[in-house]
């Protein structure tokens, strides 16, 4: 058969194979299946309640190796500052060298400036050149003796400069690590509010005014035991993944709510670096956030069995009355000028009334401790 009649018919009949019998779905393109199908990539979860316990432990361990780092930069930068001290002394010692040197050399030019000629015809008498060649002689030796000590000079200074290049280089290292734990932080708090959002009890305002810190605080935990019990109000998926009972088994094991150095005892006063997060110490919800005259913002936290936590001094908060909480979860941020006063202020109350704060945190802080 002619191939130019025998073309046209192949043809026809490669329609008629892929027409699609009516009635039924054309099927989708191999090629493109091939193409895309690989590059979908499964959606992420939706965080569940069964994964608070997980994320509470990450925020706890998170939290403990954020200040960890947090420690470790500061005295990496406190050694850098000492290497700079030590340079710039180093150069203050280097200075005078350098003067002496550079008179010696000026007085050593002009000495040996005059042509031997000159100094062979030159109506002097022979003391004199004798002098002029052991002044001569006792300049190039003290040259000689400022030119070892810049040297050594210099040596220090070199090793000092490898040793502040190696320490920086930590510093860069541990930064590196601070912001990888601080972005891990931040994603799993995400997911716990993510999880505890729908829970978030409407609670109508309490502050009156004129009203003592004192008595509001009172009268805030006189509602808040008045209020259902939380066991009531929680799911039992939820309440089974809060710890909202049994805050007293944990006395002595709970962290403290910032890092810094801690000062008093029944009210407790933490100096912290600037901009450092502020977390909750134990599972609770927020009964309290936002200003109060004359001591600014306030966050008082209910952990169940009518304790709470009083937080005062923090720049801003960043969880709002009525939400659900897990240890370890940021709920405010310290002040971020390096000029201001920045003291964390602590409370821990049962029923109302303050007690030593010292002995329910520790500054340990291992997830163990808070499970």
């Amino acid at each position: 058969m002619n191939h130019f009649r025998l073309a046209p018919l192949l043809l026809l009949a490669g329609l008629l194979v892929h027409t699609p019998v009516q009635g039924e779905d054309t099927p989708d393109d191999l090629e493109t299946l091939i193409s895309t199908g690989s590059d979908v990539e499964a959606p992420e979860p939706s965080p569940s309640t069964t994964d608070l316990a997980s994320l509470r432990d990450t925020l706890l361990s998170g939290e403990s190796e954020r200040r960890r780092l947090a420690d470790v930069l500061e005295s990496i930068e406190e050694d850098l500052d000492d290497i700079d001290r030590r340079i710039d002394i180093g150069l203050m010692d280097l200075e005078p060298h350098r003067e002496a040197w550079g008179t010696r050399i000026s007085v050593l030019h002009r000495v040996s400036g005059i042509p031997p000629g000159v100094v062979i015809a030159m109506p002097a008498s022979l003391s004199f050149v004798h002098r002029s060649s052991v002044v001569a002689h006792t300049l190039v030796a003290g040259i000689e003796e400022h030119i070892k000590d810049m040297t050594r000079h210099l040596d220090g200074l070199s090793a000092l400069g490898a040793i502040r290049e190696e320490t920086d280089s930590t510093r860069l290292d541990t930064l590196g690590s601070l912001r990888a734990i601080e972005a891990k932080l931040d994603t799993a708090s995400r997911h716990v509010r993510e999880i505890l959002a729908p829970l978030t009890v409407e609670r109508k305002p309490v502050i009156r005014t004129p009203e003592t810190l004192t008595s509001f605080l009172y009268r805030l935990s006189a509602g808040s035991m008045a209020q259902a019990s939380m066991n009531n109000i929680l799911t039992s998926d939820i309440r089974e993944a809060l710890m909202v009972t049994d805050i007293e088994s944990r006395k002595g094991t709970l962290p403290y709510p910032a890092r810094g150095a801690p000062d008093g005892s029944r009210r407790l006063h933490i100096a912290t670096a600037p901009d450092e997060p502020v977390i909750t110490p134990f599972d609770g919800i927020v009964l309290h956030s936002g200003p109060f005259a004359g001591h600014g913002p306030l966050l008082v936290i209910d952990h169940g069995d009518n304790y709470q936590t009083v937080l005062l001094g923090f720049d801003h908060g960043i969880v709002g009355t009525g939400e659900w909480l897990v240890a370890g979860q940021p709920v405010a941020v310290m002040a971020a000028d390096d000029t201001e006063e920045r003291t964390l202020y602590v409370e821990v109350r049962y029923k109302g009334i303050p007690e030593d704060a010292p002995d329910w945190l520790t500054a340990s802080f291992t997830e163990e401790s808070n499970r």
